[in-house]
C-alpha cells in the first residue's frame, strides 16, 4: 500500500511539472504573438503616416485631418492595450 501511495505522489508531481512546462511554453507563444501583433501594428501606422498626399484644397485637407484623427485615436487605444 505504501508503494502505491508513493507511485501516486510521484505521478502527481510529474503531472504538476508537466503542467508548469506547458504553461511556460504557452506563455512564450503568446509573447511571440504579441510581438508579431505589435510589429504589424507599427507597420500599418508607418504606412498611414508615410504618404506623399498633401492637401490641395479644403476638402482634401479635411479628409487628411480626419484620417490623422482616426490614426491618433487608434494609437491611443493600442497604447492602452499594450500597457494592460
Amino acid at each position: 500500500m505504501d508503494e502505491l501511495a508513493r507511485q501516486w505522489k510521484e505521478l502527481e508531481d510529474m503531472i504538476s511539472a508537466k503542467g508548469e512546462k506547458l504553461f511556460d511554453a504557452n506563455r512564450h507563444v503568446l509573447y511571440e504573438q504579441s510581438c508579431d501583433d505589435i510589429d504589424g501594428w507599427i507597420n500599418e501606422i508607418e504606412s498611414q503616416i508615410i504618404t506623399d498626399d498633401v492637401g490641395h484644397d479644403l476638402t482634401t485637407v479635411n479628409l487628411l485631418v480626419q484620417k490623422q484623427n482616426v490614426t491618433a485615436s487608434s494609437n491611443n487605444i493600442c497604447h492602452i492595450c499594450f500597457i494592460i
